[in-house]
């Protein structure tokens, strides 16, 4: 009887010791977020595609091969593999050790400039009982992995420069009174003919006793097949009007302001992307936006050294 009895306590110890064991073997999750200053139209643009990864992940960085997917940071052992997209979200496969674990990057709107990251990998295992240090040193490096991807996703995103590749800076209109002119062109106007304009209007402010307070502006939109060109000096009183100066009045508001720095391909494309910036944010206008010219064109005859400002009003 003592046998019988020392086998049933010990298998009742056995049972007991097992179901302890497998209780403290439990599933969690490993999740981080970051607040990020940027629309989460653009930020779906580089998380989303998983081919605009390389655009901003951590320096450190190397993919497994030249047509795999999979990155990592420095001799890290932890790969993370970006799969489908979703809505506002990118599953992302993370294999350590030999282990793969599923888990999602996801964009959640908080205004109109700035979103929540998150990223949540799944059914990480985790045993309070016999828990080995490798495993608990895999944790503490998966954990500073993801700290390191959202920082990096973060530093780049709140930076218009990285996603638009202009500066963008938001100001307040500070000249708002101007003269101005209009003229009309079959091709796009020759510098000659938008300095010769500017001179028209310099005149006329002298001799109505006004002084001139910054660049000369441009704006040139195409319809069909014309361009339609308007030049104007900002000024620091209001003087009167002619048949062929017209006064302009902005109002004291919002602005949106970068640099394009080259000729008129370079004013362009930057044009283009302040554009897009508008756009992608939803802003809207209450007048045209125009160039600034800084630099005299007519003195700096190589045009890799204009600067030209770019103004756009906004609400």
């Amino acid at each position: 009887m003592k046998i019988k009895g020392i086998l049933i306590i010990t298998v009742l110890a056995v049972t007991i010791t097992l179901i302890a064991f497998c209780l403290a073997t439990e599933k969690k999750s490993l999740e981080k977020s970051v607040i990020v200053k940027t629309n989460i139209i653009v930020a779906n643009k580089y998380v989303l595609d998983s081919a605009q990864w390389s655009a901003w992940w951590p320096k450190k960085n190397k993919r497994l091969t030249s047509s795999s997917s999979s990155y990592f940071l420095g001799d890290s052992s932890i790969f993370f593999s970006p799969g489908s997209p979703m809505y506002n979200s990118i599953n992302v496969q993370t294999r350590i050790s030999g282990k793969t674990y599923n888990g999602k990057l996801a964009l959640v709107t908080l205004n109109d400039d700035s979103i929540l990251v998150n990223f949540k990998i799944e059914n990480l295992k985790s045993r309070r009982f016999f828990q080995t240090k490798t495993s608990t040193m895999e944790t503490s490096t998966l954990a500073d992995n993801v700290s390191a991807i959202l920082s990096t996703l973060k530093s780049f995103l709140d930076e218009p420069i990285n996603t638009y590749h202009i500066p963008v800076i938001h100001a307040l209109v500070k000249d708002t009174v101007l003269i101005s002119s209009k003229f009309s062109t079959k091709s796009y106007p020759l510098t000659t003919r938008i300095y010769a304009e500017i001179n028209k209007l310099q005149h006329y402010l002298s001799h109505n006793n006004a002084k001139q307070t910054d660049a000369p502006m441009l704006h040139i939109e195409k319809i069909d097949s014309a361009y339609f060109c308007m030049v104007a000096i900002p000024l620091n009183k209001a003087i009167p009007e002619s048949n062929f100066f017209a006064l302009k009045r902005m109002i004291p508001g919002n602005i949106l302001v970068t640099e394009a720095r080259g000729g008129i391909r370079n004013v362009d494309k930057t044009f283009r992307q302040l554009t897009q910036y508008v756009k992608d944010y939803q802003l809207e206008s209450p007048a045209i936006p125009f160039e600034s010219l800084i630099t005299d064109r007519m003195q700096e005859k190589d045009s890799s050294k204009w600067v030209t400002k770019i103004y756009y009003p906004i609400y």
